[in-house]
């Protein structure tokens, strides 16, 4: 549905709220919050290589955050980005995410590099369902 950045969290971070009516949905545009934060245009990203992962914790915010650590030690370790994201997320004994995540090489012709997400913390994390949507802030480490 929608993220936005939050302003004046701290000097080495950056902050985003994010909202939709589905948790999968959630977590999908907190995927493309950071990518954001790293490049300029996400559109530029082809679809050329598909990873995917599971991860499975016991709570929502553990989740995301293993989640998004996950998005960025591809980048790190591959020099992966991505902007496309198949995710499923299920609820037994723990939170089980399946996904499958669509990008490529980062390439400095083709991305504009604009800073370097270095790990999602912490810090004011928290997932909230009001009504019928699901609701998120984020600091991503930079």
């Amino acid at each position: 549905m929608s993220h936005s950045f939050v302003e004046d969290v701290s000097m080495a971070d950056v902050a985003f709220n994010a909202e939709n009516r589905s948790l999968s949905g959630l977590f999908k545009d907190c995927a493309n919050a950071v990518t954001e934060i790293m490049i300029k245009n996400t559109k530029s990203i082809s679809c050329k290589i598909k990873k995917r992962f599971v991860i499975s914790t016991d709570t929502l915010e553990k989740l995301l955050f293993e989640f998004i650590n996950e998005i960025i030690f591809y980048k790190d370790s591959e020099n992966l980005i991505f902007n496309r994201y198949n995710i499923k997320i299920n609820k037994g004994v723990s939170f089980t995410l399946q996904c499958e995540a669509c990008g490529e090489k980062m390439n400095t012709l083709k991305h504009e590099y604009i800073v370097d997400a270095k790990a999602a913390t912490m810090h004011m994390l928290n997932i909230k369902k009001r009504g019928k949507t699901w609701r998120t802030t984020v600091v991503i480490d930079i």
